[in-house]
């Protein structure tokens, strides 16, 4: 009887296996579901690394604004 190994590499599992017993770590339809999920979070990640972006923007200009204020104000008070 001729054993042979088998190495599947399939996802975040990888298994080493002799040949009559064939081990599936992840189905077909787990991974394309998997694959999906996957990038859902990537597009929520980026969304929120967005958001934070214009946030960010937005205290920026509303600090610059009340600097401009100020500085038309001690110009006022001169």
């Amino acid at each position: 009887m001729i054993v042979k190994k088998l190495h599947i590499d399939d996802g975040p599992f990888s298994f080493i296996t002799e040949e009559p017993f064939v081990i599936h770590a992840v189905s077909p339809g787990n991974k394309k579901k998997n694959k999906e999920d996957k990038k859902k979070e990537f597009k929520k990640k980026e969304r929120k690394k967005e958001r934070k972006k214009e946030e960010e923007e937005e205290e920026e200009e509303e600090e610059e604004e009340e600097e401009e204020e100020e500085e038309e104000e001690e110009e006022e008070e001169e």
